[in-house]
């Protein structure tokens, strides 16, 4: 499989220790329950995985990684948080996920 790059690269524990979990709430809670919503977190979190997993495969990565380098782990909580935000980012998620695309670019420069 020369596309591959699998495995989970990121976990609600993950989010939730980077970002709390009054946000991820916010995030994901459409009906009030006020409780992180599984299947809306894990969306983002596929989103983010899949865009992540495409800047590794451009770098040349096709191995999933055991463990997940740490830098990897925060980038990829950086562009899930974008994706859980629909009305509206605010700048610092914007300006997280720019640094974590930017940062990504410069593995495929570097790797390639």
């Amino acid at each position: 499989m020369m596309n591959a790059v699998s495995g989970s690269l990121i976990t609600q524990a993950d989010l939730v220790q980077r970002f709390g979990e009054r946000e991820l709430v916010n995030l994901t809670d459409r009906s009030a329950k006020r409780e992180i919503v599984p299947d809306v977190l894990q969306k983002a979190i596929n989103d983010a995985e899949a865009e992540v997993n495409g800047y590794l495969r451009a770098a040349g990565f096709r191995q999933p990684f055991a463990p997940v380098p740490y830098a990897l782990v925060v980038k990829t909580c950086d562009v899930c948080r974008w994706y859980l935000y629909e009305n509206g980012i605010p700048d610092v998620v914007q300006k997280r996920y720019d640094n974590a695309i930017a940062w990504f670019k410069l593995l495929i420069n570097r790797y390639l």
